[in-house]
């Protein structure tokens, strides 16, 4: 995931947290292997990044799309929604996830994969 999360800028990589902990809430249940992958990307952005993520509140809505917009360049959005698929099938894809992954991908023109 590194390599994905390297490019990004400070901005990107907040969103990238946020949007992370949105996603391995979102069906009410963090399994194991969803905590083992937040605490690679806490890891791998740093702790004062990973905690100012924790300010952004994100619900089904205006406001994620809001936020999504604010993810300017294609390659970045790119990286984040492929960091955030790699974290939804660590323990298979549950229909909530996929609706938040569906919504990522409408708003920032990414074909699903």
């Amino acid at each position: 995931m590194r390599d994905l999360i390297e490019p990004l800028n400070e901005q990107e990589r907040v969103a990238l947290v946020a949007l992370a902990k949105a996603l391995v809430f979102v069906d009410g249940q963090v399994s194991a292997e969803e905590r083992v992958a937040i605490s690679g990307l806490a890891a791998a952005v740093g702790g004062e990044l990973f905690a100012r993520a924790d300010k952004i509140r994100l619900s089904a809505g205006q406001n994620t799309r809001d936020f999504l917009a604010t993810i300017e360049t294609q390659d970045a959005r790119e990286r984040i929604y492929d960091a955030l698929l790699s974290i939804a099938q660590e323990d298979g894809v549950a229909d909530a996830e996929s609706a938040l992954l569906a919504q990522v991908a409408s708003a920032w023109d990414i074909v699903a994969h």
